[in-house]
């Protein structure tokens, strides 16, 4: 619609309604477009955030596990050793032998699964 106005000052003016209409429909578009974008980058930032989070976390993980199988490995290699001295007595009993081939088995278990 369009709308013709004269206005108290003399001067003549031609409103067209559907184009005030439609500029406060991009206006409005603008601001939702500049949200979407300040959201996006929001996104981003905490996404790069996380990665970085990330990998520090797979670092520590990393160095955890290579100490931690280091500080297993020493003494489970001792008492295989230890085990394995005891299984070549001649005076042990067949009963505690055995129980000694169980922790010989069991060590070298552990340590199969930590190497």
């Amino acid at each position: 619609n369009v709308y013709s106005v004269i206005l108290l000052s003399g001067n003549f003016c031609v409103l067209d309604m559907f184009a005030i209409i439609r500029e406060h429909q991009v206006n409005r578009e603008d601001g939702m477009v500049q949200n979407a974008v300040v959201n996006v980058d929001a996104v981003n930032k905490a996404l790069q955030t996380a990665v970085v989070e990330a990998e520090a976390s797979k670092r520590l993980s990393r160095s955890f596990l290579a100490n931690m199988s280091h500080e297993l490995r020493t003494p489970l290699n001792s008492v295989i050793a230890f085990s394995s001295q005891l299984l070549q007595a001649e005076d042990i009993e067949p009963l505690h032998q055995d129980y000694v081939k169980l922790s010989v088995q069991s060590a070298q278990s552990l340590l199969g699964i930590i190497n």
